[in-house]
């Protein structure tokens, strides 16, 4: 019963043209206990098996991560903002040697065990900070079982705090980033103000922005653009999502030498 509800939910969400690659990966993944693996670009990373229903096989933006792994140094410093599971932190964490550090940042408590747990299997070279970053900093709320979505200005829900990314670096002490990926259901501008001046000190940055969502925080897409088009060399879209709930686009902004 439980399989055939899991195989009729992957064929509602990818249709058939997914349906037996992912069929085969949830059985093989079934029988693995302890961890499952997932290759991308050529570098593969290790995850929780209980994660395996939420990683998929990335075909939404397979191509994003492939071209976030290729501008990784193995000296870096990666911020993940909005790290959910930790989907790009463990493979950053596979790239990097142990004189690079992933940083990944979620604010949703029932994320942190397998997000802190996914990205150790990749690294030790790693720090996971549970707070919502902004262009402000003190406290917010999040839906008890936040899961992919929603908005840290709720009332009611789970007390979180806030930082601007300035502050936490401050505050932790954790060296300026070289490369950023950021998803924060919305909230990208603010995330991208709280940088201050060290946005510009960013090498690579990648960023998704809910078309939908962005409206909730006085946002736009357009909005967006021209900040990274002040702080950047180069902008361009990535990867684009029409499935689920609202569009989604990826884009990528950098610095004159890595164009």
């Amino acid at each position: 019963y439980m399989l055939s509800n899991s195989l009729a939910s992957i064929f509602h969400q990818d249709g058939l043209r997914h349906l037996v690659y992912r069929a085969s990966q949830y059985l093989a993944d079934r029988l693995n206990s302890g961890t499952v693996s997932r290759s991308v670009a050529g570098v593969t990373a290790e995850f929780n098996a209980s994660d395996a229903r939420y990683l998929g096989d990335f075909h939404d933006e397979r191509d994003v991560v492939a071209s976030f792994i290729s501008d990784l140094r193995t000296e870096d410093v990666v911020y993940d903002i909005g790290a959910n599971l930790g989907i790009y932190s463990s493979f950053a964490g596979r790239v990097l040697g142990q004189s690079g550090n992933v940083v990944a940042v979620e604010p949703n408590p029932a994320a942190l065990s397998s997000l802190y747990q996914n990205v150790q299997r990749n690294t030790n070279s790693f720090e996971v900070f549970s707070t919502a970053l902004s262009d402000s900093t003190g406290f917010g709320r999040i839906p008890p079982l936040f899961a992919t979505g929603g908005d840290i200005r709720d009332q009611a829900g789970i007390r979180i705090p806030i930082s601007r990314v300035d502050d936490l670096m401050s505050s932790c002490q954790i060296p300026i980033p070289d490369v950023v990926k950021i998803d924060v259901e919305g909230a990208e501008e603010d995330v991208l103000r709280g940088f201050g001046g060290f946005l510009s000190e960013v090498r690579v940055l990648y960023v998704e922005v809910h078309r939908e969502k962005v409206e909730n925080f006085n946002s736009s897409e357009h909005e967006i653009r021209s900040i990274l088009e002040g702080h950047f060399s180069s902008l361009s879209q990535i990867g684009e999502n029409t499935r689920g709930a609202g569009e989604q686009v990826q884009l990528r902004a950098a610095t004159a030498s890595e164009q």
